[in-house]
C-alpha cells in the first residue's frame, strides 16, 4: 500500500510541476545534485512566499551529497555522513529518499499545508483470509485515499545529470 501511495504522490507531483512552468520553472544541472542545484530547486517555492519543507529525490541523486567535502559541510556534518551515509537535511530542508522518483529528478516541496490535502475516506482495515487447509495464514489489506495539489506553487522540480 506504500508504495502505491508514494506512486500516486509521486505522479501528483510530477504533473504539478510540468503544468505550472510559468510560475515554476524546471531547473536543470549539469554538475549533478550540487548546493547550487538544491539551492534554485528551494529558492522556486520560496519566490512565493512558501517555505521549502522538503527534497523528494533518488538515492542516485543523494549519493553525489554523501562526495560533499570541505567545501561545501562543517566537520560535524561531513562525520554524520561518513559514519551514517546519510543526511537528514539542508538548510533546515529535510531530504527525503525514495526509490521510485526517476533518476537525475529532485522535487522540492512545501510544507503540506500550504501545498495539497490527502483525505483519507477509508482507514486501512486488515481482515483474515486464512486458509487452515493449504496451512497460510495472512490478511488483506484496503484503504481508500485520495490527493489533489491545492497550490500548484508548492512543488518544483528539477533535473540533473
Amino acid at each position: 500500500m506504500q508504495l502505491q501511495e508514494d506512486s500516486q504522490a509521486l505522479a501528483l507531483f510530477t504533473t504539478t510541476a510540468s503544468g505550472n512552468t510559468a510560475n515554476n520553472t524546471i531547473n536543470t544541472s549539469t554538475s549533478g545534485c550540487d548546493k547550487d542545484f538544491l539551492n534554485k530547486v528551494s529558492a522556486t517555492i520560496m519566490d512565493h512566499d512558501l517555505p521549502c519543507y522538503a527534497f523528494l529525490m533518488r538515492f542516485a541523486s543523494f549519493k553525489d551529497i554523501r562526495t560533499w567535502g570541505t567545501a561545501e559541510l562543517d566537520p560535524v556534518s561531513m562525520r554524520e555522513i561518513i559514519e551514517t551515509g546519510l543526511r537528514g537535511n539542508i538548510w533546515g530542508i529535510d531530504i527525503v529518499v525514495n526509490r521510485l522518483v526517476t533518476t537525475g529528478t529532485v522535487f522540492s516541496l512545501s510544507e503540506p499545508r500550504f501545498f495539497g490535502v490527502m483525505p483519507i475516506r477509508t482507514e486501512v482495515m486488515l481482515m483474515p483470509d486464512d486458509s487452515p487447509k493449504e496451512a497460510k495464514i495472512g490478511y488483506v489489506g484496503y484503504e481508500e485515499l485520495g490527493m489533489a495539489a491545492i497550490n500548484a506553487n508548492g512543488v518544483s522540480k528539477g533535473t540533473h545529470n
